[in-house]
């Protein structure tokens, strides 16, 4: 026999993936509905965390001057992403995707400066 009390505290997690197409082709209405979204879902409970993962970029760059910007780009979307949820950065998890990250020294050092920026 279980106690079921265990299941009683619940979390409310939001979970964004592949927002490449906003930071390259940035889409206003799909913005928008995002928020609208998320505007409705914090008013009927705030969440508790969230998890943003990769994509963040469309594409990794090895011009580290352009791969910084796109990465400042997808810095600032994540960053109005969390104040509009009222999250405070130790509550939002950061997971890089493919596009994020050229996989040699030091592109992938550029996506580390992104994080350790944010937190």
């Amino acid at each position: 026999m279980h106690d079921d009390t265990c299941f009683e505290t619940r979390i409310k997690v939001l979970h964004l993936g592949d927002l490449h197409a906003i930071e390259e082709n940035p889409n206003k209405e799909m913005r928008g509905k995002l928020f609208a979204f998320l505007d409705t879902e914090v008013q009927q409970r705030p969440f508790d965390l969230a998890v943003f993962c990769g994509d963040f970029i469309h594409q990794a760059d090895k011009d580290m001057t352009k791969l910084e910007v796109k990465h400042q780009r997808a810095m600032s979307f994540i960053c109005d992403l969390t104040a509009k949820i009222g999250l405070g950065r130790e509550k939002v998890v950061l997971v890089p995707g493919w596009h994020d990250v050229v996989s040699t020294e030091p592109y992938f050092g550029a996506f580390m400066n992104l994080s350790n920026d944010f937190y």
